[in-house]
Parts: structure tokens; sequence; C-alpha cells
């Protein structure tokens, strides 16, 4: 997909026991690494807001994400999402002088 400056991530977490995947891991966490980087971590049942990457420099990217397990210790590698790609644009001169007004 194609972004501008930063993106939001929607995540979808699925299982085939909801209410026994909230039982079994209330604490768990999702984490996402943008670009091979450190990873950055959310609880899932207390998240209010889709997390977002800002000032995104132009060029290709990638972003993982995977899930801990309850005691937010370990990554599952089981859950991995695989490599996702995306292009953010360069800022073309329309935009860049919207912005200075």
């Amino acid at each position: 997909f194609v972004a501008m400056k930063y993106v939001k991530v929607i995540l979808n977490i699925w299982t085939a026991e909801p209410s026994q995947f909230a039982q079994e891991y209330p604490h768990a966490e999702v984490c996402l690494s943008l670009d091979k980087g450190p990873w950055t971590c959310w609880e899932i049942f207390e998240m209010k807001i889709a997390p977002m990457f800002t000032e995104l420099e132009a060029g290709n990217h990638t972003l993982e994400a995977v899930v801990t397990d309850d005691a937010r210790s370990t990554i599952r590698r089981d859950t991995w999402s695989g490599m996702r790609h995306f292009v953010v644009l360069p800022e073309s001169e329309d935009d860049a002088s919207t912005n200075t007004k």
C-alpha cells in the first residue's frame, strides 16, 4: 500500500476461541516492528486507539506484527504476521507549499 508520512496500523487478531484467548492471555501484547527496528508493544485488551508510526521517510518500508505470551516476556513467532511492504511517497511541491502556510 502507499502511505503519506504516517501509517496507522489496523490490527485483526483472529482466534478460534476468542473468550478462551482473553481468559488465558489477559495481558498479551501485540508488537510491531517497522523496518526491522525494535519491537514496540501495546496490550491487546487495553488498546484504545490504533498504533501509528509518524514522520516516515519517503521510500520503501516493512512492517511485522507478533503477539506476546501472557507474561509479556516472549514474542510468539507462531503469531507472526509475515512481512508487510508499503511505500511512502515523497511530498510534492504542492503539498510542501500547503504545509508551510
